[in-house]
This record gives C-alpha cells, structure tokens and sequence, in this order.
C-alpha cells in the first residue's frame, strides 16, 4: 500500500488540523493524561497544622501501545517477505519493543506537611 503524499499537509504551529482526531486504519489515538490528587488538612491549634496529600498519574492504569512512525509521510510500506507483516514505513507500529510505550503504570505520591 502506498499513501498519496499530496494528501497529507502539516497544520499550522500550535492549531489543531481539521481532519478526524482517529483514523482506525492508520493514525493512532490520542493519549489522555488522567490525574487525580486528594488531600486533607488538619488544624491542631491556631499555629500547628497537617497537611496530608495523595497524589496519582495514570490513575485508572491505562496501557498504550507505541505510536507509530509519522516521520517521512511519503515513505512507503515495507513488508516482511516470509510473512506478509508489515515490517517500516509510515504509520507502522512496533509491537515487539516496550521501550517506547507510553504512559506508565499507575503510581502515587503521599505527600505529608507539619507546619508549626
């Protein structure tokens, strides 16, 4: 498969395009960044107080797969020739690395503050 490289133009810096924000057959989705933090303070006496916090990132511990390869718009698939996979090219995906997936796991922060 080959992609029309007239098809494709870059917006303008920071604006949004104007096409569709998920193209199942090619672009990936977008990535929420969902965060939650939670906190109480205690009042002891007019000068001393406790502040405790909890802080999480990726709170509901969503798993994304890597983005694909959106360099190079006009460069054309490449397929594996034994299997018929696709191997490069833009929009390819690489299942078989972890290190660049996005989005850690779900992980938190207790934050505790006397103050006197």
């Amino acid at each position: 498969m080959r992609l029309n490289p007239a098809a494709w133009a870059n917006p303008a810096q920071g604006q949004f395009g104007t096409s569709a924000e998920f193209y199942s057959d090619f672009r990936y989705q977008r990535h929420p960044v969902e965060t939650f933090g939670i906190g109480r303070l205690f009042r002891f006496s007019e000068r001393m107080s406790l502040n405790i916090r909890m802080d999480f990132s990726n709170i509901f511990n969503r798993t994304y797969l890597n983005n694909p390869v959106v360099t190079g718009f006009s460069a054309p698939q490449t397929k594996d020739s034994v299997t018929g996979l696709n191997t490069g090219g833009f929009g390819y995906i690489n299942l078989a690395t972890t290190s660049t997936q996005i989005g850690q796991p779900r992980n938190g922060t207790l934050v505790a503050r006397f103050t006197f």
